[in-house]
């Protein structure tokens, strides 16, 4: 009974290199807790974001399989009332949209937009496709291939300046909306 209605996840990825004094960084014995990915948990970077979301729902989903796009914590609210039936009272989460599809394998969708932020609970990144676009302070961005530079090593804002205004313009238009 307990396997056939589990939903099983992770919070962000792990904390090691900042504000804790617990030892994790001298006793890490070589292993990289971020898959080479850069950032820690707070940060709007992969490596504090990017995790593998479990899901399993033997009664609702028979066959098992990897989907890659994210879904995000901050949608569970949306998502598990959507999956049990529930109605989600309107304009109360901004920020969040409905994964349910993604979960049971019947969303064929293109990809939506999802909103990130950081642990101060900034909206400050945006991810769409393979793209991530991070407004940061004082006007300043990056714009990320992810599937090509995981690690967000160089950003694209002058290489790429089509997507950069194409996310920036999702940037805008989720900030202006009124709720």
């Amino acid at each position: 009974m307990l396997l056939e209605n589990t939903i099983v996840s992770s919070d962000n990825g792990p904390k090691i290199k900042h504000a804790y004094d617990d030892g994790a960084l001298e006793n890490l014995n070589g292993h990289d807790p971020h898959n080479g990915l850069r950032g820690e948990k707070g940060l709007i970077y992969e490596g504090g974001l990017r995790l593998p979301f479990i899901f399993s729902w033997p009664a609702k989903v028979a066959t098992p399989r990897a989907d890659p796009r994210p879904v995000n914590l901050s949608n569970m609210i949306p998502t598990i009332t959507a999956l049990v039936g529930a109605p989600v009272p309107g304009g109360v989460w901004k920020d969040a949209r409905d994964d349910s599809g993604i979960l049971l394998g019947n969303d064929s969708a293109p990809d939506k937009p999802l909103y990130l932020q950081n642990g101060t609970g900034n909206i400050q990144a945006v991810r769409l496709g393979p793209w991530k676009y991070i407004r940061l302070p004082q006007n300043k961005e990056e714009l990320y291939n992810l599937e090509k530079d995981p690690s967000e090593t160089t950003s694209q804002t002058t290489a790429e300046p089509k997507i950069r205004a194409r996310m920036k313009a999702l940037m805008d238009e989720f900030l202006s909306r009124k709720y």
